[in-house]
């Protein structure tokens, strides 16, 4: 019998996680981009964040942890199984209405994906093994969404984070957004995805903290039980 809700699971988590970078939306909650053009927006951001992610989050079932930074605030979105980041909660309600986000808005997804999701028989023709490379892994799951036509995806590469964690990575352009996507190794059979969303342009300014945050993605429960999550929602 074929499991035909492991589509929908799949879709259903990745696009919580992907869909704000992927999406291009003609709705623009962008401020005038000629505004304050000497004054840089990201400035106190910058600052706030500091050298170290001060601010470690647990789910609440224990399953998974992450750290970001200490001004921002998170909102789990599944439970046991990904959470929403931002560095202003103004940001997650513009990612959350599908507008595109202001100037200095950052939104990050971390979801985490149990090898045995794709193990199922509607998902194996996308070959997502668990034995793949953090960058293959990548490749392997974006053809998933047909919602990546929306938007212009770079080349996939490997990264090497800065505790020496290996990732797959990848950017992503839209008219009124840029992202960025990073998949790696969380916990046995199990994979993070970590998404950022910004305003084009600012995405190089992120970079370091986004791969900060996804080297401290860990997931401590087990994976068939977060399978087991998966299926009864």
């Amino acid at each position: 019998m074929y499991n035909t809700r492991a589509v929908w699971l799949a879709a259903a988590v990745l696009i919580s996680v992907l869909s704000g970078c992927l999406s291009d939306d003609t709705e623009s909650g962008a401020s005038d981009p000629g505004a304050s053009e000497s004054e840089d927006p990201l400035a106190k951001e910058q600052e706030a964040m500091g050298e170290a992610l001060l601010t470690p989050y647990q789910s609440p079932s224990g399953q998974f942890e992450v750290s970001f930074p200490a001004t921002w605030t998170a909102e789990e979105t599944f439970d046991g199984g990904a959470v929403m980041l931002a560095n202003k909660r103004e940001a997650i309600e513009r990612y959350q209405a599908g507008t595109a986000p202001e100037e200095a808005d950052l939104v990050v997804n971390v979801g985490f994906l149990p090898a045995t999701l794709f193990e199922q028989r509607e998902l194996k023709r996308f070959e997502v093994t668990d034995d793949l490379a953090p960058d293959d892994y990548l490749r392997a799951v974006l053809p998933i969404f047909e919602t990546v036509d929306a938007a212009t995806l770079g080349e996939v590469e490997l990264v090497t984070l800065s505790d020496g964690t290996d990732a797959g990575a990848v950017s992503i352009e839209a008219s009124d957004r840029e992202g960025r996507i990073l998949t790696l190794a969380a916990g046995p059979r199990v994979r993070a995805i970590i998404s950022m969303t910004t305003a084009p342009g600012q995405g190089h300014l992120y970079e370091e903290v986004v791969e900060a945050i996804a080297a401290t993605s860990t997931f401590n429960g087990d994976g068939e039980a977060l399978y087991g999550r998966l299926l009864t929602g």
